[in-house]
């Protein structure tokens, strides 16, 4: 994603917390219903209708409440224990196993 920052198609994508991944609104379709989060503001069928600019504005909205969930959620990780956000982060299957070796450096693990 990093190499090809300016392609349009890589400017919308939506957040799944459930596993980290970021998946691209252009290939949503039928399928996006598996990674479209629960409980989001807005509906699967409002989010992908109307114009580019309102679906790409719809995933803003959707991606920064998602965002906001995850905060709390791993606010509560920490507190409990700095070793637990390590198992938390390694139940993420989108999680690039090399950043997880890094916090386990940074942990004393």
């Amino acid at each position: 994603m990093k190499k090809q920052k300016a392609v349009a198609r890589n400017t919308t994508r939506l957040l799944n917390i459930q596993d980290y991944g970021y998946y691209r609104a252009d290939l949503l379709g039928e399928a996006g219903r598996t990674v479209y989060p629960e409980g989001a503001l807005i509906g699967y069928e409002e989010s992908l209708s109307g114009t580019i600019s309102r679906q790409k504005r719809s995933l803003q909205i959707i991606n920064m409440q998602q965002q906001c969930l995850e905060t709390e959620t791993l606010k509560r990780v920490i507190d409990e224990s700095g070793d637990a956000s390590l198992d938390y982060f390694s139940s993420k299957k989108n999680v690039v196993r090399g950043d997880l070796k890094g916090l386990a450096r940074k942990g004393g693990r």
